[in-house]
Order: C-alpha cells, then sequence, then structure tokens
C-alpha cells in the first residue's frame, strides 16, 4: 500500500504538467494566429483605402491612426496601469530625455508608415511585400555602416541569398512603378534608419510596445501635423465622410495589431515570433492574389519563397547564434577525423 503513493503523485505531476503545456501552447498558437490575421487585414485594408475613389490621402490616414492609438493606449493605461504597460516606469523615470530619445524615432516612423501607405496607390500589395523582406539586408549592411553590427559569413551568405530573391521578385514584376518603388525604397529606408538609431539610443531602456505606442503616437501626431499642412487636399473631407465607417475600423485594426504584437512578445518565444512572421508574409501575398486579384508571376513566386526562407534562417541564426556556432565547430573537428580515417 505504501508504495502507491509516489506513483499516484508522480501520475499527478504528469498530468498537470501536460495541462500546462497544452494550455501554454494553446495561448502561444492563439496570440500568433491573432498577430497573423489582423498583421494581414490591416495592410490589404490599406491597400483598399488608398484606392482612388475611397480614401487615398496616406498623410491624413497615418495622422487619424495615431489619433485613434494615443486615445485607446490612454484607456488601456487608465484600466490596466502598469500591468499592462510596465514600461512607463522608465518613462516616468526621465520623461524629457526619453521624449528627446523619442523624437527622432518618431520623424522616421511617420515617414516610413506614410510612404508605405502612398505607394498602395502605385504597387501591388504582394510586390510592396516581397520588397520588405529587404529591410534585413538593408538593416545588416547599414549596421555595419555604423558599426553596430559584426561581419559575420554565415550571416553575409544567407542575406546574398535573400537578395537573389527579392531581386527575382522585384524583376518579375509584371506592372512595375517607378514611382511606387521610390516611394516604397523611401519608406524601407526610413524604417531602417529608424531601427538603427533606436538599438543605438535605446540600450537598456526596456520598454514595452503598448508603451512606446502611447508615446510615440503624440510625437507622430506632430510630425504629421506639418505634412498636413503642406499636403492637404480639398477633397479630404469629402472622402473621410464617405468611408469613415472604414477608416475608423482601419484605425481599430491598427490599434489591435499592436496588442497583437504585445501579446506575442509577451507570451511566445522569438522562434514563434520569426515563424508567425514567415506565416503572416505567406498569408499577406497570398490572400491578395486571390481575393483582389493582384497579379503574381511565377518569378516572384520562386523569388518570395527564397527571400522568405533567408529571412527565417537569418531570423533563426541570430537568435540561437550559440548553437549555430557550437554545431559548425563540432563538424569541423569531425572532418578531420573523417579525412584521417579514409586515408586509413
Amino acid at each position: 500500500m505504501g508504495e502507491r503513493t509516489p506513483l499516484t503523485a508522480s501520475a499527478n505531476t504528469t498530468t498537470a504538467w501536460t495541462t500546462e503545456a497544452v494550455r501554454q501552447a494553446a495561448i502561444i498558437m492563439s496570440t500568433c494566429t491573432l498577430y497573423i490575421v489582423l498583421s494581414s487585414c490591416l495592410i490589404n485594408y490599406n491597400k483598399f483605402l488608398m484606392h482612388p475613389g475611397r480614401f487615398p490621402h496616406a498623410v491624413p490616414l497615418t495622422a487619424f491612426h495615431m489619433v485613434v492609438s494615443f486615445v485607446l493606449s490612454g484607456l488601456g493605461y487608465a484600466c490596466f496601469g502598469k500591468y499592462g504597460y510596465p514600461g512607463m516606469d522608465v518613462v516616468k523615470h526621465n520623461p524629457g530625455d526619453f521624449m528627446r530619445k523619442l523624437t527622432p524615432l518618431s520623424i522616421l516612423f511617420a515617414v516610413s508608415i506614410c510612404c508605405s501607405n502612398q505607394a498602395y496607390i502605385y504597387c501591388s500589395v504582394p510586390f510592396l511585400q516581397m520588397c520588405k523582406e529587404m529591410n534585413v539586408v538593408m538593416i545588416y549592411f547599414a549596421g555595419l555602416l555604423l558599426a553596430v553590427e559584426k561581419y559575420n559569413g554565415q550571416t553575409l551568405a544567407i542575406l546574398f541569398i535573400v537578395m537573389i530573391g527579392c531581386w527575382m521578385s522585384i524583376h518579375g514584376e509584371m506592372n512595375p512603378s517607378g514611382v511606387g518603388f521610390t516611394i516604397q525604397m523611401i519608406s524601407q529606408t526610413s524604417e531602417v534608419i529608424k531601427i538603427i538609431i533606436q538599438q543605438m539610443i535605446m540600450q537598456g531602456m526596456r520598454v514595452d510596445p503598448l508603451t512606446m505606442v502611447m508615446t510615440m503616437s503624440p510625437l507622430c501626431l506632430c510630425t504629421l501635423s506639418v505634412g498636413l499642412y503642406f499636403l492637404w487636399e480639398p477633397g479630404t473631407l469629402a472622402d473621410a465622410h464617405n468611408m469613415m465607417f472604414h477608416i475608423c475600423l482601419n484605425g481599430l485594426n491598427a490599434f489591435a495589431l499592436n496588442i497583437a504584437v504585445a501579446l506575442v512578445i509577451r507570451y511566445a518565444s522569438g522562434v514563434s515570433f520569426v515563424l508567425a512572421g514567415v506565416i503572416k508574409d505567406i498569408l499577406i501575398v497570398t490572400f491578395a492574389a486571390i481575393f483582389t486579384g493582384a497579379l503574381v508571376t511565377r518569378l516572384q513566386v520562386a523569388g518570395f519563397t527564397i527571400a522568405v526562407m533567408g529571412v527565417a534562417a537569418h531570423s533563426l541564426v541570430r537568435s540561437h547564434q550559440d548553437f549555430v556556432d557550437s554545431f559548425l565547430s563540432r563538424l569541423s573537428l569531425k572532418k578531420p577525423s573523417a579525412d584521417r580515417d579514409c586515408e586509413a
């Protein structure tokens, strides 16, 4: 009789562990799925709104996103406080210094988002999404120039493959637009510079995504107000009135995506986030090709597949660099011994 107690305890422990593992897996799957769906919806929704005859005004649309994000972030902070916005302690510690660091980032972010939305007028969603795969390459080389990144042969080889895939995707475009491509490159360059500067000036500051949204939104709105003054078009208010329902829904979609990103970062691992990003990119292109009639050539499909797999490999290698280095060192140690066996 006395021997059965440990077995029962062990069985209960195993059951509890299995239940917890299933619960954790369900949370990760749910948050990643939410992130993928909301991101895909927002990109295709932006394309829908930026169509001529609906609301083809990139700066006002982006400004509205910032207003919605700031208002809803403020309400969220009022309801959940530090639990939902743990990074606010960093902001309150030295608000003046924090805002000074955020100002150049907000300008670059506003330029990036506006140009990204403007590019939808000239180019298809699949083409623009394929262009965005070049970001990892641009970030790496910009980091090398600014001494933020270190030279790595493995990284360079993987990024070369990404470049080939992106070149195939861009070269295979059926309806190329020089204007649209230039605007998209301005958007991506601004985004890359923002990421590099953020790495340099925000080191050691752990700020969660929702806190970043709440503090960045009003600063971006100040930048966009200058653009609104110089780029305002007479028919903007009439278009806004006609598309008000879709504009509001689009703004809620943008804020919901910020929440989804925060949830994925909180509950999922780095690998899960990378895989979710890969699936998201594939679904965005697939959805646009099937449901919106966007033309995608076979060359673009092949190039996009190569680029996406390269981006995934690059992200996984960076997040597990120690494991990759130890694996390659073991391979290099085994090779001479195998050569000696062959000689014997």
